[in-house]
């Protein structure tokens, strides 16, 4: 690293007479002077650098000799001695990251800040790998358990998410692997208040998150940047999960008011490892991974990963399977010890036998076997997704940098699919239709932020502002006919589509929507126990949609602005209180009948809440209290048969508590409850009225999953645990004309795992409980899943 340095104005004046000295004395003084002024200068220079020793242990306190320590962007590197330690003489004033690294533990990252001259000693434990533990330990982020101190989602920013007037809970690396989580959905039902509902068929979820429906192609995030979540996201390169609840406009631009989804995956690592894992269980379940990363060059600065998972599976559906591929490549590359850029890439690919599910009769789901497939084997959906990006990040130094991303997906989507449409007298027949769709979808995402800190006395402000640019093509068609129909009680399937079937074509449309958007935010710190964060956004939204049946185009052109304010207040270090208003938006296509284009549906939130930390800040807890409202929903005009008006409003307000961590060495737990009371509070729709329920949303939703690993030396690495899921009786449709019966899930697993490697037995609905897990409409209803048994070995070297 160049170093500059300054000289003062009294020292040059020295400097000065004693050159004039030089040039009039003899030989033998000026060899004299030239020894003097050359150690004058050497200690004016040494002065500026620093010694650091590096001490590397285990937790158990027991020294690491021979593991690797290197100073990122130079050429400082080598091994800890005998005593565990690696000594850096002489290291200049600046922000450093130290990289270590052991076989057989977590590697970690740490910043080294270098203010001046003198010793330093730096401390830093490792932690024994496992399959399941963080990839990486970086500074702020814990290697334990379930909970991480840091998340990225709640504000895009380096702030502690105890100093957050949010609420934001993560999914562990660690967890989603104790659960065998191999669906998004298994993920998130760990989540308060978050449950899964069916689109009518199995190709995706849908989730509801205090009482609202989030989006596939607006609520879901990869590291940051907008994904479109169509298809179900394979979670072998997931390293956690984060949910931040509630508006989140601010941040993310147009987005449902429910929450936002940001998946966090596996970075590359300067240290060579080798994964693997096989996943066998019930109804023909096969999985198997591939997890291959480490340096490309010998100083590390050139990192690869490369994750790969193929799936094939059957079901407890009849006639039903599904088979999937996905390959997700990383490079990274450190340009210096402050410039970082991330190259990443992704394939994925699923085909399953489409499933609409089963319908209601009467009042609840028609009481049939689980079984039961009312669709045809040559039904499917198809989808695919290659998408490609980078990310590039500059310190400046330890307050400042800038961020910039660039992600483009191409993405189809193709179905045969069946739709269940009426139902006969006799509650046995079902009338269908069967359709074709076929969607090809372009998404170009690019954003650039510059973060920094200031610090004025007792003030400390962390600020963020960023642009993003965003572009969306969609060619959808979709062609269809009434098919023949059905019988509930004895269904008979056909092996193929009749050729001479005629379809119409019902949908030939094509989208052109165009994003752009400036935002800020600032939280300023007093005496860092109080904490207001305030931000806002600005989005200009160009939407250009044509119709090529009717030949008629929709232009709709319109902006928005979104603000987000909140305080916390932390009496002390470990409790924090906290207040916050948000809002968020999401554009609304149509006009009323007199032409008046319609206002963005618009959400807000008033929220309260407390977080704690417990146990030595091994366990964290949090509960909250909120208001969530959305306006400007279509209702009929009463005046004008076909035509709408924005006066409509829903409502939902409940309280959340979660709880995660390892209390004590060897236990994690985590364990969440939600109240949800989500109801129409002003509509013009006589079909439904002001207090009626909001679909597939339960009063009540709980959960808690344990493990313990046994910490003796006879038995250290075996371990077992489980957890239990429930959610309330919930309405099927905004009509409230059905309900779905509450249910609970028992889960439990046992496992041992060593340092390379892991096998774990889990058994899921372990009393085979019958359920739903949610509905679409009366005829669109998908059965839970029965009890199932996975075995999975996995092995890291």
């Amino acid at each position: 690293m160049l170093q500059i340095y300054s000289i003062s104005q009294n020292r040059l004046d020295v400097l000065k007479i004693r050159f004039s000295f030089f040039f009039k004395t003899d030989f033998l003084a000026k060899t004299k002077f030239f020894f003097i002024t050359f150690f004058f200068v050497s200690q004016t220079l040494c002065a500026q650098t620093a010694a650091v020793n590096v001490i590397v242990s285990d937790e158990s306190g027991g020294v690491l000799a021979g593991a690797s320590v290197r100073l990122r962007g130079t050429s400082i590197a080598g091994q800890t001695g005998s005593g565990g330690l690696f000594q850096i003489n002489s290291i200049g004033k600046g922000d450093y990251v130290l990289l270590i690294s052991y076989l057989g533990f977590v590697p970690a990252e740490r910043e080294l800040k270098i203010n001046g001259a003198g010793n330093e000693e730096l401390k830093i434990t490792l932690r024994e790998q496992s399959l399941g533990l963080p990839q990486v330990d970086i500074t702020g982020s814990s290697a334990i358990s379930y909970q991480s101190e840091y998340v990225s989602a709640g504000s895009r920013m380096d702030v502690s998410a105890h100093q957050l007037p949010v609420s934001v809970q993560v999914v562990s690396r660690q967890l989603l692997e104790d659960q065998q989580v191999t669906r998004l959905n298994e993920a998130l039902r760990n989540v308060s208040g978050v449950t899964s509902r069916t689109d009518g068929f199995n190709l995706y979820d849908i989730f509801v998150a205090r009482g609202f429906s989030l989006t596939n192609s607006r609520n879901y995030f990869r590291n940051g940047i907008r994904f479109p979540k169509f298809g179900l996201p394979p979670v072998g390169n997931m390293e956690r999960v984060e949910f931040l609840k509630g508006p989140a406009s601010v941040l993310y631009g147009a987005v449902e008011p429910g929450g936002v989804v940001n998946i966090v995956t596996k970075p590359a690592l300067s240290v060579a490892r080798y994964g693997a894992m096989i996943r066998v269980g019930s109804y023909g379940f096969y999985q198997a991974q591939t997890d291959f990363t480490g340096p490309v060059n010998k100083s590390g600065s050139l990192r690869y990963r490369l994750n790969a998972q193929y799936e094939d599976a059957g079901s407890f559906r009849d006639q039903v399977k599904s088979n999937a591929l996905h390959i997700a490549p990383v490079l990274t590359y450190d340009i210096s010890s402050k410039a970082t850029i991330t190259l990443e890439g992704e394939f994925y690919k699923n085909r399953q036998t489409f499933d609409p599910g089963v319908v209601a009769v009467g009042d609840r789901p028609a009481d049939v076997s689980r079984s039961l497939f009312l669709s045809e084997p040559f039904a499917y959906g198809k989808y695919k997704d290659t998408n490609f990006g980078y990310t590039f990040q500059h310190r400046f130094n330890s307050n400042w940098q800038v961020r910039s991303s660039l992600r483009r997906h191409d993405l189809h989507e193709n179905r045969l699919y069946t739709e269940l449409k009426s139902l006969a007298k006799d509650n046995v027949t079902l009338g269908r239709r069967i359709a074709d769709w076929d969607s090809d979808m372009k998404f170009t995402f690019v954003n650039a932020e510059v973060a920094g800190k200031i610090k004025t006395g007792f003030i400390t402000q962390t600020l963020l502002a960023g642009a993003e640019r965003s572009w969306y093509d969609n060619k959808r068609f979709v062609k269809g006919v009434d098919y023949t129909s059905t019988n509930m009680l004895t269904p008979v399937y056909k092996q193929r589509l009749d050729e001479n079937l005629v379809m119409t074509a019902s949908t030939d449309l094509t989208e052109d929507l165009r994003i752009a958007a400036l935002y800020a935010q600032d939280q300023i710190s007093f005496f860092d126990r109080i904490h207001l964060l305030a931000g806002f956004r600005m989005d200009w939204l160009n939407s250009d949609n044509f119709n090529n049946i009717t030949s008629k185009p929709t232009v709709l052109k319109d902006r928005a602005f979104t603000p987000r304010v909140g305080l916390v207040v932390q009496p002390i270090e470990a409790i924090s209180l906290y207040g916050s208003y948000s809002q968020s938006f999401v554009p609304e296509s149509g006009s009323t009948f007199d032409g008046a284009l319609f206002k963005p549906i618009e959400s807000d939130q008033l929220e309260a809440g407390i977080k704690t930390q417990l146990f030595g800040n091994r366990l964290s807890a949090s509960a909250a209290l909120y208001r969530l409202s959305r306006n400007n929903m279509p209702t009929p005009d009463p005046d004008h048969t076909g035509f709408q008006i924005q006066i409509g409003q829903q409502q939902s307000k409940g309280i959340e508590i979660d709880i995660a961590g390892e209390p004590i060495r060897g236990l994690r737990t985590i364990a969440s409850y939600a109240y949800t009371d989500a109801r129409v509070s002003e509509i013009n729709d006589t079909r439904y009225p002001v207090d009626t329920r909001l679909a597939n949303v339960p009063y009540h939703t709980a959960s808690f999953w344990a493990t313990y690993t046994i910490q003796s030396a006879a038995l250290k690495g075996f371990g077992f645990g489980g957890g239990y899921f429930y959610v309330d009786k919930r309405l099927g449709d905004l009509a409230n004309t059905f309900a779905l019966p509450g249910y609970k899930r028992f889960e439990a697993s046992l496992f041992y795992q060593h340092k390379a490697y892991r096998i774990a037995l889990n058994g899921k609905n372990l009393l085979n409980e019958k359920y739903y897990e949610g509905a679409n409409s009366r005829f669109l209803i998908r059965p839970g899943t029965p009890r199932t048994i996975n075995l999975a070995l996995s092995v890291i070297l």
